[in-house]
């Protein structure tokens, strides 16, 4: 009897397993879902906000800086990736941008052992409670800069530059993984303007 029992145990274990679920191949990130918070510029936090592998996508952005003009957007992929609706909450407002304008500085950076052809591994460190592994970029742009990046799963967690008496670049502070994320964050709120051009 007890050897029936393990023998079906082990045959829904093995069940389970084969069921677990794939990314899609074109999928744009190897995790479901996630809710990522992202510091850029020392300033500006970001809220990345991602469902079903990337194909939606939200970044909210903030920045609440006295000394300088506030900032609270939202930047929401359109299928297929190549536009975004870029929002402006402050002033109810929206018109398109590429999908470049949203990730060049405010969303998640991939960088896999090709881009990494100049960088010089020099250690392990954790970031936002994941290991990393700390590269130095032997190229900088500017020569005299000392550029850094850690990455986790080709994930860029840290990249940050170090130019005279100046620091700039960003940081993952948190990163949730297979979270449920409200539908909302990949829809227009409501009462927003939507402009035909930037400049309208």
């Amino acid at each position: 009897m007890k050897t029936t029992i393990t023998l079906i145990a082990a045959v829904l274990l093995l069940m389970m397993a084969g069921c677990k679920e794939q990314p899609p191949a074109d999928a744009r990130y190897p995790f479901k879902s996630a809710i990522i918070k992202k510091i850029t510029g020392g300033e500006t936090e970001n809220t990345i906000y991602i469902d079903d592998y990337g194909a939606k996508e939200t970044i909210e952005t903030i920045l609440a800086d006295p000394m300088t003009t506030s900032i609270h957007a939202l930047r929401i992929r359109l299928p297929g990736g190549e536009f975004a609706i870029l929002v402006n909450l402050l002033n109810k407002t929206a018109n398109l941008i590429s999908s470049d304008e949203m990730y060049t500085y405010y969303g998640i950076t991939f960088k896999d052992a090709e881009d990494l052809e100049n960088y010089k591994e020099i250690g392990e460190e954790e970031v936002a409670g994941k290991p990393c592994k700390v590269y130095l970029n032997m190229t900088p742009d500017i020569v005299g800069d000392e550029n850094t990046v850690k990455i986790w799963n080709n994930i860029v967690m840290e990249d940050f530059t170090i130019s005279g008496e100046q620091t700039f670049g960003s940081c993952i502070t948190s990163i949730e993984l297979n979270v449920p994320i409200p539908p909302e964050k990949f829809e227009i709120p409501k009462g927003i303007k939507i402009k035909e051009s930037p400049n309208e």
